[in-house]
């Protein structure tokens, strides 16, 4: 997993705004693959006391099992409406 640092600066003033996170998977994203996913975005969550809006989590696969698209597409019906970052999934 990598974590890229998201900044605003103002005047030479730096300013952390979140983090992006993004979990390469060399494969298919199984269950097990997604739960860990999901710990590291907690733990990245509580870096910025709480804040959803502070960490965008995006994960890369070759494919995804039917469960982690199932929830995926439900955790972010529930994101965007509370105006959160929901989870990108890309397709290698």
């Amino acid at each position: 997993m990598s974590t890229l640092q998201k900044y605003y600066f103002n005047g030479g003033k730096k300013t952390p705004l979140g983090h992006v996170v993004i979990y390469d998977i060399r494969g298919k994203c199984a269950s097990e693959d997604f739960v860990k996913f999901m710990t590291f975005i907690r733990k990245e969550v509580d870096i910025f006391e709480g804040d959803l809006k502070a960490v965008e989590p995006i994960i890369i696969a070759e494919d995804y099992d039917d469960l982690v698209i199932f929830f995926i597409e439900e955790y972010n019906k529930y994101e965007t409406r509370a105006r959160r970052q929901p989870i990108s999934a890309y397709i290698l």
